[in-house]
């Protein structure tokens, strides 16, 4: 199964919020669907995240 990442571009959606930060889908994507960053857990919510 390949993992996929979904962009809401609507107003408020996950594309707006990560543009605050100065970043691109592309960018994201990037980092999330690397096989060789390890995911690692949010010690405060118990999810998974990626640094990169």
């Amino acid at each position: 199964m390949n993992p996929t990442v979904i962009w809401d571009d609507d107003p408020g959606g996950n594309v707006e919020h990560i543009a605050v930060n100065g970043l691109t889908p592309d960018e994201v994507d990037a980092v999330l669907l690397d096989p060789y960053l390890p995911t690692q857990t949010n010690r405060s919510t118990g999810k998974p995240c990626k640094f990169g």
